[in-house]
Formats: structure tokens, sequence, C-alpha cells
């Protein structure tokens, strides 16, 4: 099950409920996006609404945030920074192999290699106020 919408930044909680409606129990959410699409923004509204009272921010560069609710336990990575290849000098093979109920990466295509068999990809854009979704579930 997947979607496209447009939407504004007003309609975001919608937005974040449509994808954990679309999620379908994957474990892996994937984000893809330009710079400033709203990858974090999305995430932030997602582990609101998950009930995460931790602040939700873009673990850029410090590469992983890990959150907690009474719903989920959730690691959030990053991966803008990551060269290719660099998944394992970087420490981050271990978190993949913990046990997260929801794992949320932005920048997926730097390090391909930890997506699971099947995750749901968010792609995301946005011109002036308008902001687009495309919402899908990938599996090999």
């Amino acid at each position: 099950m997947g979607f496209t919408s447009e939407y504004s930044l007003f309609e975001i909680n919608q937005m974040a409920y449509k994808v954990l409606a679309a999620r379908n129990n994957l474990r892996q959410l994937v984000f893809m996006g330009e710079v400033g699409a709203g990858k974090t923004t999305l995430i932030k509204s997602i582990c609101e609404i998950l009930g995460v009272e931790d602040d939700v921010e873009s673990p850029t560069f410090s590469l992983v945030n890990t959150y907690q609710s009474k719903l989920a336990r959730i690691l959030h990575i990053d991966l803008y920074r990551l060269q290719p290849g660099e998944i394992e000098s970087a420490g981050l093979e271990a978190y993949f192999e913990d046990n997260y109920d929801l794992i949320f990466i932005e920048w997926p295509e730097k390090a391909p290699e930890v997506l699971d068999s099947a995750f749901l990809l968010v792609k995301l854009a946005h011109s002036n106020e308008t902001r687009f979704i495309e919402c899908s579930t990938v599996s090999a």
C-alpha cells in the first residue's frame, strides 16, 4: 500500500499518520529527498505521534539518534556525511543488529547494504510552500 500527495507544513501530522498507516509492520522507513525536503520534519512528526518525548533532531553529525516511547524503540540514522563503503568503519553495523522496533534512515543511497529485504520508501520534495510525498513498499 502506498500513496502520493501534495501537502503543506500545516498538514505534516496528516502525512505522518498516512506514512505510519502505509508502514504495514515494516521495520525500516527510508527517507529520500534533497536537503530541505522535510525528511527530519516528517520524522519528528511521526515520533510525536508515537509518543516520543525526547527532542527529535537530525543526527547529521552524530549519525545516530535513538528514541524511546511506550509504543516503540526507535533508531534514527542520517547517512548524509557517510561515504559509500564507510558503514563498517563508522561502527553502524551494531545498530542494525540491535532489536529496534522502527528504524528511520535518511540518505539510504549512501549505504544500501543496510536496508532490509523489505522497507517503506518515503520520497520527499518541495517547491516553494508546496511539499510532495511519494510512499511505497519496496521488497527485494
